[in-house]
């Protein structure tokens, strides 16, 4: 996936930044350069959340070492707001 794409959708330059605790130069750099792979596996779940791919997607080759968790599953079940509230009757 391009990453220009994976940064605007979750907000853009500065939101990413904000992110890391990074300044957004940094992050602009991988609109050429690629997303490194440790912030890339930081943003994967955001990005599968947002509907923008999964993690699955995102590293086709690596995602069960990275996520075992996920092996098996088809896909994220990702909680409704009702089930993410505490004490919801």
């Amino acid at each position: 996936m391009n990453p220009g794409k994976i940064i605007d959708e979750l907000g853009g330059t500065s939101v990413v930044a904000g992110f890391f605790s990074i300044r957004p130069p940094s992050v602009s750099e991988w609109r050429s350069n690629g997303i490194p792979k440790d912030r890339l596996i930081c943003l994967a779940p955001m990005c599968e959340r947002k509907g923008i791919a999964s993690r699955k997607e995102l590293f086709p080759n690596e995602w069960h070492l990275i996520w075992p968790e996920l092996v098996g599953v088809d896909s994220v079940h990702q909680p409704t707001e009702q089930e993410g509230e505490v004490g919801h009757v």
